[in-house]
């Protein structure tokens, strides 16, 4: 299973290198339901419009908004050297600036600029600076949300995704012991208990039938806080490989 993996992952990481520097700049559109319900697919239809129009040597793609869903419809642009600056909102209207801005024109799209995700732009503070996000501390959960296609699987490979799938099955790890694992690492359900997760599972090994179901419930443990649909649109394959 090691061998299988690694050769995913080799393949994956060539993939996440051409998408981390991009032979010229791309424009990534959030597209998920937060920026769709703000008007995503009528800026995309702009983008795409506009960028025929000038003939413009600037590529498209999607992620998942960043978070800041007031400022819908986001959008990055990723240059070639790697550096990414999220910018919002981005109507129909203002898709020219931000092309001005990708094509070179620095400062271009400075009103609509949120922060500087990777690298560093002249008049443009890193994201981590931005007031909303200024008591945030490391992202775990959500680690890949706005930085990767989550439709891609690579992305997700290459960034340690189903690595400990891996490592599980090649180390032929039985049920018990897997559950073990679980309890040692005290690893907590994402419900406002927390519940031991080994505990849950231990609860299902012990049941009388042998046919069983593992049910992904996607519905809200803090109803309002939107977290189970986020993680479902911005990272599936966490939770695919979580089950």
């Amino acid at each position: 299973m090691a061998g299988a993996y690694d050769e995913l992952r080799e393949r994956a990481d060539a993939q996440w290198e051409a998408w981390q520097h991009p032979e010229r700049p791309r424009i990534d559109l959030a597209w998920d339901t937060s920026s769709l319900a703000a008007g995503a697919g009528r800026t995309r239809e702009a983008l795409e419009a506009a960028i025929a129009e000038r003939g413009a040597a600037v590529d498209t793609g999607v992620t998942h908004g960043y978070g800041l869903q007031w400022l819908q419809p986001l959008a990055t642009i990723h240059w070639p050297d790697g550096t990414r600056v999220l910018y919002g909102p981005v109507t129909p209207a203002r898709v020219g600036l931000l092309l001005d801005e990708a094509a070179g024109l620095v400062g271009a799209a400075a009103e609509l600029a949120v922060g500087v995700l990777a690298g560093s732009r002249p008049g443009i503070p890193a994201i981590a600076e931005h007031p909303f996000l200024a008591c945030e501390d490391e992202r775990r959960l959500l680690k890949r949300i706005g930085h990767s296609d989550p439709d891609e699987i690579d992305h997700y490979v290459a960034t340690g995704g189903y690595y400990a799938l891996s490592r599980m099955l090649d180390r032929h790890h039985g049920p018990d012991a897997v559950r073990q694992l679980q309890q040692d690492a005290q690893l907590l359900g994402k419900g406002g208990a927390f519940f031991p997760a080994g505990v849950k599972w231990n609860f299902l090994a012990g049941a009388a039938d042998d046919e069983r179901y593992l049910v992904c419930n996607a519905d809200e443990g803090d109803p309002g806080a939107w977290v189970n649909r986020v993680l479902l649109e911005g990272d599936p394959h966490v939770v695919i490989e979580g089950m």
